[in-house]
């Protein structure tokens, strides 16, 4: 087997991984906070499953096979079942309305595989069908959001399931050798399906609770508690396939398993970038929920600072290579300090990541660490697009979004800056900002040097 039709095994299986895992969490989650359309998203994604599932352990490639009937019957079944699940979205009664339309589709394909038409041919109009059924369904949400009450999670689950259905509708079209792409951008979106459509069923839940009177505020509390168990092992498990895709990608990428070539090591390296925004995108999912629930909490330990920071930097080199910006690093802090570190690492990660995100193709960030008065100081400066003084007091408010007309290409959740805001807090730090429009930003922080009989705070 060669290197690319491993890479595409590799990627089909990260893709069916990721839709099963979505399964089991959205079965755990949807046992305990049923909701109006949960048994047809799960019958939906099963028969999506089953066709992948064929695609993936028999060969598909030849005419008059069989098992395209098979995968056909899957697609239109999925097509049905997601149709159904955006009806009950809107409270609508179970019509099954496109059923003789899908019914009518199958005889097609079935004439086609008489007639001995290949295999992609037969299955272009399944798969049409069961992208108009996620563009359908991706639209219902993404309606929810801006209607009713902006329902955050509507709008993450809206935009992922929409991707999926486009690329559902051109993945018929696409030569063999980009295939593997196409399942790992797949595989990426159904990951933040998962967490969206969990994040959805919990808000929902909430915001019925919410409704209720003052004297059922116990069982709010009680729905608080278990939104954050769940969203725990949420994280834990979509923490571990990513971790998987990260460590394949990069066996690949450092060609143990042989050599490849220039443009799938660079796509090799976009998927990479791709899963640290995933997994900074789930960390920053669960800690806003955290912070506001009042669960977010620190844990100080000795630790080599300048070592926090190459490690940090070695993690985000795939983002910075993907623009080819220069990383450059000075630490003046020696010996170890008392601080978080995961939470420090994760405030340094946000503030590079902005940095990467904002910074010119071919540009320069520099990073420094010093000691003064008592205090850990870091700056990091970059050449960006810079940030104008009246947008400057609405930088680390949660989910808020500065001049569209600047940062449209530079779309985000818009909480990485405010759970950094947290945790520097939470170490009695602070944290700020010197930028102007067009002359790029210096962010930085300070935290106060401590030792193990300090008292820090303990939570936000």
């Amino acid at each position: 087997m060669n290197v690319h039709m491993t890479i595409t095994l590799l990627a089909n299986l990260f893709n069916f991984l990721a839709i099963a895992l979505m399964l089991i969490t959205f079965a755990v989650v949807a046992r305990i906070h049923p909701c109006a359309f949960h048994r047809w998203w799960i019958g939906g994604h099963l028969f999506f499953l089953a066709a992948i599932s064929i695609r993936l352990f028999f060969n598909l490639g030849e005419a008059s096979n069989p098992f395209s009937l098979l995968v056909a019957a899957s697609l239109l079944l999925a097509t049905d079942f997601i149709f159904m699940a955006g009806r009950a979205l809107q409270g609508k009664p179970r019509k099954p309305f496109m059923r003789p339309i899908l019914f009518s589709s199958f005889l097609f394909c079935a004439i086609l595989f008489y007639f001995g038409v290949h295999t992609k041919e037969i299955l272009i109009l399944p798969f049409q069908l069961c992208a108009a059924s996620r563009l359908y369904l991706g639209l219902l949400f993404l309606w929810k959001a801006k209607l009713f009450d902006r329902t955050v999670s509507a709008l993450w689950l809206g935009f992922p399931i929409i991707f999926l259905g486009l690329g559902l509708g051109i993945y018929p079209f696409l030569p063999p050798e980009s295939y593997w792409l196409c399942y790992s951008i797949a595989a990426v979106l159904h990951f933040l399906v998962g967490t969206g459509i969990i994040v959805f069923i919990l808000e929902e839940k909430r915001k019925e609770i919410s409704q209720l009177k003052q004297g059922q505020i116990e069982t709010l509390s009680e729905a608080d508690r278990i939104k954050d168990e769940f969203l725990s092992v949420v994280s834990h498990e979509l923490r571990t396939p990513l971790n998987a895709i990260q460590g394949f990608a990069s066996i690949l990428d450092r060609e143990i398993q042989g050599p490849i070539s220039p443009p799938q090591k660079e796509s090799l390296s976009r998927i990479l970038a791709a899963s640290y925004k995933m997994t900074e995108l789930v960390n920053n999912i669960l800690d806003a929920s955290r912070m506001r629930t009042g669960n977010f909490a620190i844990q100080p330990n000795r630790t080599d600072y300048s070592s926090l920071m190459g490690e940090v930097l070695e993690l985000l080199l795939p983002l910075g290579q993907l623009k080819q910006i220069e990383i450059a690093e000075e630490s003046a802090v020696s010996g170890e300090v008392f601080l978080d570190d995961l939470r420090i690492a994760q405030v340094l990660t946000n503030l590079l990541s902005n940095a990467i995100k904002f910074s010119p193709r071919g540009g320069k960030i520099f990073i420094k660490a010093s000691v003064e008065k008592g205090f850990l100081l870091t700056e990091i400066r970059d050449e960006g697009i810079g940030i104008s003084s009246e947008d400057l007091p609405k930088l680390f408010i949660p989910f808020k979004q500065l001049d569209m007309s600047l940062t449209r290409s530079y779309v985000g959740s818009g909480l990485g800056l405010s759970i950094a805001k947290k945790i520097v807090e939470a170490h009695d730090g602070q944290i700020g900002v010197e930028s102007a429009l067009g002359k790029g930003s210096v962010f930085w922080f300070r935290l106060p040097l401590r030792n193990e009989t300090s008292k820090v705070a303990a939570s936000s």
